[in-house]
């Protein structure tokens, strides 16, 4: 039988989402050799790319007039503590602060922690140049890419039990069948009780000091590829959530332009040459 060719050999050829999804289909497969190392390697080459992508979209954003951080805010106290930064890389320190959450808690996804080795954090929230009114149309603001480092991922994780054991089954008020899931309250319902959930972001109403369901979060451990951003209303992977927003220059909610996306304004000029992942 022929050899199988490196999934990250098929990544590079460009078989970005085919092999994503293979590696995410084979579960906690993908932790044994030599199916660990290889997968490894694609999830650190994808983040490279991303992080390229955050490096050319942060000085296009700017140099058009989009104003990052929270001037927007009026002087409140928002977010709480200091704002993490535009973008940040990994600290020197990354592998000490990843063993001890893993030690602590289990295993991330391979996506999450290639995403902290290699990028870091970033924040776009910010607010966009006067002249682009159909972003300042978008309900609720426009969802601004944000990951945060995984220090705070550290300093801010809690368990299932911590949140929500206080709720008897039947207190337990998940949406019916035919309503809009908008915290992800089946999903959450669904986590095995002693698992950690991780916050990744504020979720998009939150980045904007509006009232919302709290944070994007992972549920760990997870021995898979990737895994399911929790709240985020595509109800995706953190690594396809990851390829929205770039689509949408950093801002996924611009979806909801109408006309989109060629009524978005200077969406080609910010997306033009986004490396794909």
């Amino acid at each position: 039988m022929a050899a199988m060719t490196p999934y990250l050999d098929r990544y590079m050829a460009g078989e970005y989402e085919r092999v994503w999804d293979e590696l995410v289909a084979l579960g906690a497969e993908v932790r044994e050799e030599p199916l660990y190392s290889d997968a490894l390697a694609v999830a650190r080459e994808t983040m490279r790319r991303v992080r390229n992508n955050i490096e050319m979209l942060i000085p296009r954003l700017d140099s058009m007039g989009y104003q990052f951080g929270y001037g927007w805010a009026s002087g409140r106290d928002f977010p709480s503590g200091p704002p993490d930064p535009v973008f940040s890389p990994p600290p020197p320190n990354v592998a000490e602060i990843l063993a001890e959450l893993e030690a602590g808690t289990g295993v991330l996804p391979l996506s999450l922690r290639a995403f902290y080795e290699v990028v870091g954090s970033v924040n776009v929230v910010g607010q966009p140049s006067e002249e682009w009114t159909d972003w300042r149309a978008v309900p609720d603001d426009v969802d601004a890419l944000y990951v945060y480092p995984a220090a705070v991922a550290l300093e801010d994780m809690e368990t299932w039990q911590e949140r929500y054991d206080y709720l008897r089954k039947d207190e337990w008020d998940p949406p019916g069948t035919d309503e809009e899931d908008i915290c992800d309250a089946r999903a959450y319902f669904a986590l095995p009780r002693d698992c950690w959930l991780v916050p990744v972001a504020p979720d998009e109403w939150h980045k904007y000091d509006i009232s919302g369901c709290g944070a994007y979060e992972i549920a760990i451990p997870n021995l898979a590829a990737d895994a399911h951003l929790l709240t985020e209303r595509h109800r995706t992977t953190f690594v396809n959530y990851l390829r929205i927003c770039f689509r949408w220059a950093g801002f996924p909610k611009l979806e909801r332009v109408p006309g989109a996306p060629a009524a978005v304004s200077a969406l080609l000029v910010l997306t033009r040459g986004l490396l794909p992942f």
